[in-house]
């Protein structure tokens, strides 16, 4: 469809051509399967010429349509072997790059308004999608091991690969509407690239090569997806080239022939995101990095709130591009992402999901939390700008709500999970007399949060399923921390000490925002008559107090969980504000050895 239309052009049919219609689907049945090299010779026609056979341009339909059915039968290989030695896939090719819409008017009937002409239109697909589809069709039934045929198709799309993708990048017609036909449009390409490189995977570097698209229309295509399908399978061959898992197949291709490192993919991926933003709605200028990561980001942000678009490979995708600009760094994508109440709110989301996400993806929610602390280094480099933004969009976001919701689905039983608590709420903790007034305020209405703090106490003091207490290895494993933690080492991530730093941690957070002033019910900042009646405080603790026998009775099922910890959670404090080395909490300060620990993707 020429740009700057709504419809693609009309074009008079010539007199009775209507009228052969079926015959001409017959006849070309028939020439397919008995004379391949005319159909390939017909399929190379372009304009009003005509071929030694007499056939037009008219004729590629047909030619098409046939060819689409051979591609569905398993049993008609030799008819495509045939066909791919008279050279269909470089007439394909050839197609892919030169074919245009258009509509087609019967002489017979009136004029169509414009009306139906865009109707029409709207319900085809990009002109070039029709004849690369035939070969992702039949590479879908390629044999294993591949013959000569399935060699010569590669070689035949190496000549073309460049040219294709050229294409389709600068004229992405109808693939990144949002119907459902388009699906398909949005994942011919990563399809036909996988199998291309089943059959031979030196066809990865025609990815690599200088001013090659294949990485840009695929994040340009992720970004569009619609449904659960084009959004994995594009993500998938992302994250293969971003270093993720590459197939079987290409292991030792790869180990001989390395793929470009991270950065340079990422680069290249990057430009995907650099057309059909949403930029006429923003009144400050940006840069083409900064536009493009914002673009990634919240494209990110609604995927991860969308649980039918929540995939591992996209989560992975997401990992990967976070990593390789962190370490680089690419600090349009980092400042994007810290300043994007959006992503972390979705973060949020993810985590919150932690009990209803099977075993087999508890990595998925473990990663979600290790964000948080990959932002930490970023937040340090980028400075207290970033910082504050930062723990305001966490905090806003719904982070400690997230949290109680992953601790109640028992995440926090892995040591790994508590450790990275520990580094994150560390970091809140020591960044926390820096914050705003308005950031701390946000944050004091989060805290305490008793169940969070009763559970990694259960957690640190008994094994998870074992009521009766805690083995002799794991009370080992938990002595040797302790004694780590004392002369100032950093405690192995898988030892159950982690969890007695992250309560004593999000205690210490709790006492250091608390207003002394006011009740103690989370999210009530009303003031305590003095001096308080006995009625205000928590029975059994006698520590904890409120504005009002009410706001108690409010909190009585929250307050619960720890009301019997009080004096443990004190007294700690107490140890944490008169000498802070000889404390689990101590050793959360130096969060670069925590950090070192982890292998964070």
């Amino acid at each position: 469809m020429p740009k700057g239309t709504k419809f693609a052009p009309l074009m008079q049919a010539p007199p009775n051509f209507m009228d052969h219609h079926d015959e001409r689907l017959q006849r070309w049945k028939d020439v397919v399967r008995s004379d391949p090299r005319r159909a390939v010779r017909a399929l190379t026609i372009r304009g009003f010429a005509e071929s030694i056979d007499g056939d037009t341009a008219m004729d590629s339909p047909y030619i098409l349509q046939e060819l689409r059915d051979i591609t569905k039968d398993s049993t008609a290989y030799k008819t495509w072997a045939n066909l791919v030695n008279a050279g269909v896939v470089e007439a394909l090719c050839k197609c892919t790059l030169n074919f245009q819409a258009a509509l087609m008017q019967n002489p017979k009937t009136p004029k169509a308004s414009a009306a139906e002409m865009k109707e029409t239109s709207q319900q085809m697909r990009s002109p070039y999608h029709y004849p690369l589809e035939v070969i992702c069709l039949r590479m879908e039934l390629a044999p294993r091991p591949p013959t000569s045929t399935e060699k010569r198709i590669v070689e035949d799309m190496r000549l073309y690969w460049n040219a294709v993708l050229e294409r389709i990048w600068s004229e992405p017609s109808h693939s990144l509407r949002p119907e459902l036909k388009a699906v398909v449009e949005r994942l011919v390409v990563a399809q036909t690239l996988w199998q291309l490189t089943a059959i031979d995977p030196s066809f990865l570097e025609m990815v690599t090569k200088p001013g090659n698209m294949t990485l840009a229309v695929l994040m340009r295509n992720w970004l569009h997806a619609t449904v659960k399908d084009d959004s994995r399978m594009n993500a998938v061959v992302l994250v293969a080239f971003l270093g993720g898992t590459l197939p079987s197949y290409c292991k030792k291709y790869v180990d001989e022939h390395p793929l470009p490192a991270p950065p340079t993919v990422l680069a290249r991926i990057l430009i995907g995101a650099s057309k059909g933003t949403d930029d006429s709605k923003k009144k400050v200028k940006r840069t083409p990095a900064l536009q493009a990561a914002e673009t990634i980001i919240s494209t990110f942000a609604r995927r991860f709130k969308q649980v039918e678009l929540s995939n591992e490979p996209e989560f992975e995708l997401f990992q990967k591009m976070f990593r390789v600009c962190r370490e680089e760094p690419h600090r349009p994508f980092v400042r994007a992402l810290l300043k994007s109440a959006d992503i972390w709110s979705a973060m949020a989301t993810s985590l919150s999901r932690a009990g209803d996400v099977p075993a087999s993806a508890k990595r998925l929610t473990f990663g979600v939390l290790s964000t948080y602390l990959s932002a930490i280094t970023c937040m340090e480099q980028e400075g207290p700008e970033f910082r504050e933004v930062a723990f305001a969009n966490w905090i806003s976001g719904g982070f400690f709500e997230a949290l109680e919701a992953a601790s109640s689905a028992d995440l926090l039983n892995w040591p790994p999970a508590s450790m990275v608590l520990t580094n994150i709420l560390a970091a809140m903790l020591k960044y926390q007399p820096r914050l705003s007034t308005t950031t701390c305020n946000a944050l004091r209405a989060e805290l305490p949060r008793s169940r969070i703090v009763k559970r990694l106490i259960l957690v640190s003091s008994f094994a998870p399923g074992d009521p009766e207490g805690p083995g002799e290895a794991r009370s080992q494993k938990i002595r040797r921390g302790q004694l780590e933690i004392l002369v100032g080492r950093i405690p192995e991530a898988d030892n159950p000490i982690w969890a007695q730093c992250a309560w004593q941690t999000l205690a210490s957070l709790a006492f250091a925002v608390e207003d002394p002033g006011a009740c103690s019910r989370r999210g009530c900042d009303r003031r305590a008559a003095e001096p308080r009646p006995s009625s205000t405080y928590a029975a059994m603790c006698k520590s904890t107090s409120y504005c009002s026998k009410a706001c108690l009775e409010r909190d009585k099922e929250e307050h619960m969980h720890v009301c019997g910890w009080m004096h443990v959670i004190e007294a700690q404090h107490a140890q944490d504000e008169g000498d802070p080395t000889p404390n689990a909490s101590a050793a959360t300060e130096p969060l670069t050895g925590g950090m070192s620990m982890l292998r964070l993707e």
